[in-house]
This record gives structure tokens, C-alpha cells and sequence, in this order.
């Protein structure tokens, strides 16, 4: 039978262990992301727009995860309205990197902008993210509008699913973590969407399609 002393020990060896890695997974999962995109630099809580809700890591370069979110998803469209993102570090604002969308601009589609952090992640390598979501095209606006709050979430958890899933049926590794983005957003059309605040984590693996 173990002494009361190496009993001690073992435990607090792994309360140690447990504590390094929950602050190692603190500071990952965070990134070095800003939690919303912005409608322009530099960015502060009056001009947000979206919540970031996605993140393409390990090889996410842009031109690998333009490649492979066309390839699984068929968002392959790249028109749409400019946003900017930020990096906690620094605290520097960065215009978009690219964009794709499931149709054009005149239609009803699902819409991601992308942001290669601008520093490796020293978990996750290079990371890009997004700000996935279903959008309505409103002709009163004109323009679109993110889908309300419903029953299958609002568009931002739906265009958040609909990519993850179609990544996940093409292969790609994935998993999802809070990160407490849940401002409400009124849309053009007088609708109100706000994401329930997780973000999915997608593996991008090292060739493209």
C-alpha cells in the first residue's frame, strides 16, 4: 500500500499537470483573434459586425483553405461586402484576406471572410478565421440579411454548421469551443441574429485538391 506521503505527492502531481494544460488550452483556443469581425480599422465595440465562429488551423494558409472549403463545400463564389479583423496582441486591425459564398450577391447564400493571423499559433500552427453564416438577399435593403434567432439558430450558427459539417464529410478533423461572442446584431431587415457563441475548429491538412 502507498504511504499517505507518495499518495500526496501523485496527486499533487497531477493537479500540476492538469492546471498546465488547461492554460495551455486556455491560450490556444483563444488565438490571437479578435472575437467579431469590423465594418472598418480601426475596430472598437461601436463598429462590429459578426461574430468569428470558425477557424481553419494547422495548414491554414489562405490559398489551402480557399481550395478546400470550394472543394467540400461549394462556397466558391467570392463576391460580397469588405469587413476587417483584429488581433489581440498587437491590437492591430487587418482588412479581410478573401471570402466565399455559396451563390452571388443576389442571392439567398451562405458567406465566410477570412483572416490569416499574421503569427503562427504555437498549438495550432497557421490559423485562419471566419466568420461563417446564412444571409438572406432582402430587396428592401437592398442587400443581405443575416437569418434571425429560430429554431435552427440563427444564420450565423447555421452558416457555422453547414461549412463544418461539409468539412467534416470531405474528412477534416473538427471539434468546437465557447469563446462568449453572443452580441445581438440588427440586420437591415429589422431582424435580430446572434451567434450562441462557439467556434469550430477545423484540421487543414497539407495539400490541396
Amino acid at each position: 500500500m502507498r504511504s499517505v506521503r507518495t499518495r500526496l505527492l501523485i496527486v499533487g502531481l497531477l493537479v500540476t499537470m492538469v492546471a498546465a494544460f488547461a492554460a495551455s488550452a486556455s491560450s490556444g483556443v483563444n488565438l490571437d483573434s479578435w472575437p467579431y469581425t469590423h465594418t472598418a480599422c480601426p475596430g472598437n465595440s461601436s463598429n462590429r459586425a459578426d461574430p468569428v465562429n470558425f477557424a481553419l488551423y494547422d495548414h491554414g494558409t489562405i490559398g489551402r483553405i480557399t481550395n478546400q472549403v470550394s472543394y467540400h463545400a461549394h462556397w466558391s463564389d467570392t463576391g460580397g461586402s469588405t469587413q476587417s479583423f483584429g488581433e489581440r496582441s498587437t491590437g492591430s486591425c487587418f482588412h479581410m484576406d478573401a471570402q466565399a459564398a455559396s451563390g452571388n450577391v443576389w442571392n439567398s447564400r451562405y458567406h465566410i471572410r477570412f483572416h490569416h493571423l499574421t503569427k503562427q499559433d504555437p498549438s495550432y500552427f497557421d490559423v485562419t478565421v471566419g466568420d461563417a453564416h446564412h444571409e438572406d438577399f432582402v430587396w428592401t435593403c437592398p442587400g443581405h440579411a443575416v437569418d434571425q434567432d429560430g429554431p435552427q439558430g440563427s444564420g450565423f450558427d447555421q452558416g457555422r454548421r453547414n461549412l463544418r459539417q461539409n468539412m467534416e464529410a470531405g474528412g477534416h478533423y473538427w471539434w468546437s469551443t465557447w469563446w462568449g461572442n453572443t452580441q445581438q446584431f440588427t440586420q437591415c431587415d429589422g431582424g435580430v441574429a446572434n451567434s450562441d457563441g462557439y467556434t469550430v475548429f477545423v484540421q487543414i491538412h497539407s495539400w490541396n485538391h
